[in-house]
């Protein structure tokens, strides 16, 4: 997979970006949604990259760069290379992205359900520990969050 910033203009970031929207707000209660759309994402302070195999996006991961902090604001893996390792691999790109910067910390929220199970093991396997809310979040029952040092 071929890791590369991306200006969100390709149809494909587009229409996977629009597949995570869909998806959250589906599986989100309406007032816990933190998922960032097309103009969220394009904030000066966020970093959207993508992860092509060929013509086909496999992932989409985005990172705020905060002045105390690194925040993961979005990942998404296609739903066609889910269990590939499309999803750790972005996820191991942004937290070298985060060193790059020089962050000493990466922080993110997720859902506590069921449905994102597989996103907290993801994050728990590389070494991501539940922390309180951060930032502009709210304790909420929906919400998890979790931090990892550097």
């Amino acid at each position: 997979m071929e890791i590369r910033r991306t200006n969100l203009s390709e149809p494909e970031v587009v229409a996977l970006l629009q597949y995570h929207l869909h998806d959250v707000a589906r599986l989100s209660p309406r007032n816990v949604v933190h998922a960032l759309d097309l103009d969220g994402l394009a904030k000066p302070d966020i970093d959207v990259f993508a992860g092509w195999e060929k013509r086909c996006v496999l992932a989409i991961g985005a990172i705020r760069h905060d002045k105390s902090f690194a925040e993961i604001k979005s990942m998404c893996t296609n739903p066609a290379a889910l269990r590939q390792g499309a999803g750790r691999t972005m996820l191991m790109f942004l937290l070298g992205q985060a060193r790059e910067r020089g962050h000493r910390s990466v922080k993110l929220e997720t859902g506590s359900d069921e449905s994102y199970q597989a996103a907290r093991g993801l994050y728990l396997s590389v070494g991501f520990k539940p922390c309180g809310p951060f930032a502009e979040y709210k304790a909420k029952d929906f919400s998890q969050f979790f931090s990892l040092d550097l």
